[in-house]
């Protein structure tokens, strides 16, 4: 009587598995052997190889914002820019933070980020979202003004820049 072991053999570059079970049973030796394997005998698959694609390059954000009459000139707006893919393999983000002032009733924000992301895909999408707030103290109370812009795209070819407008008000 054959006792065969619970193992099997991969062999790296064909890209296949023979269980132990053929080898020993002096059966040929196949690639994914689809014979009744013995109790207990493991089979091991391939696994494929997760695509890895590198893309670098800009998102830049020019917004403008009007301020209300509460928000004075001179007044701080702080803003929090951030980008990011997200997919089946790999989580990118990036972010920039800043403060401006407002001037002449109006907050402008400029921006320009590099990103440099590991995706899986040519076609995975980027999500931007660039959040403005602003306070003022007033008599007996403080006002709070916020904004939030959110924009999505297929990331763009190695080098390129994506570039968004916003406006709206605080």
């Amino acid at each position: 009587m054959r006792r065969s072991r619970a193992t099997s053999l991969i062999r790296p570059g064909l890209g296949m598995t023979i269980s132990a079970a053929a080898l020993l049973a002096g059966g040929p030796a196949r690639a994914n052997d689809q014979l009744a394997p013995a109790p207990g005998t493991i089979m091991l698959q391939p696994v494929a190889a997760t695509t890895k694609i590198v893309r670098n390059g800009f998102v830049t954000v020019n917004a403008v914002l009007s301020a209300s009459a509460q928000l004075p000139n001179g007044a701080t707006v702080t803003y929090n820019l951030s980008a990011s893919v997200y997919d089946s393999s790999y989580s990118n983000s990036h972010t920039v933070s800043g403060t401006v002032a407002v001037a002449a009733r109006k907050a402008t924000i400029t921006v320009r980020m590099p990103y440099s992301w590991i995706m899986a895909s040519a076609s995975d999408t980027m999500t931007v979202s660039l959040y403005v707030s602003a306070s003022a103290p007033a008599s007996g109370a403080t006002y709070t003004f916020n904004a939030n812009f959110t924009s999505t795209a297929t990331v763009p070819a190695n080098g390129a820049t994506t570039a968004l407008t916003y406006s709206g008000s605080l």
